[in-house]
C-alpha cells in the first residue's frame, strides 16, 4: 500500500520528510510513502507526538501495472 497525507502546513510535512528518509515530498504539504517502508501506525504515532495537524490520508491500493513493473523490473 501506499500512503499519501497532507499536512496543515509545509513545516509539518518537512518534518516528517527530514524524519522518515524515505518518506517523498509530493508538494508545499503532501508527502508520499509505502508500507513496506514504514509502518503506518509509527508515522501517525509521530504525527500524534509531534501535533502536527493533518488534513487528508489515503491509502491506495497498487495498479496492476505498478506490480508488473514491480515483478519484471522495468
Amino acid at each position: 500500500h501506499e500512503y499519501q497525507i497532507q499536512t496543515e502546513s509545509t513545516s509539518g510535512a518537512e518534518m516528517l520528510v527530514k524524519t522518515f528518509a524515505k518518506m517523498k515530498s509530493i508538494g508545499n504539504e503532501q508527502v508520499v510513502f509505502c508500507e513496506s517502508d514504514y509502518l503506518f501506525s509509527d508515522v501517525l504515532y509521530f504525527i500524534s507526538e509531534k501535533g502536527i495537524p493533518v488534513l487528508k490520508i489515503e491509502c491506495s491500493e497498487p495498479t496492476l501495472e505498478d506490480l508488473f513493473v514491480k515483478v519484471t523490473d522495468k
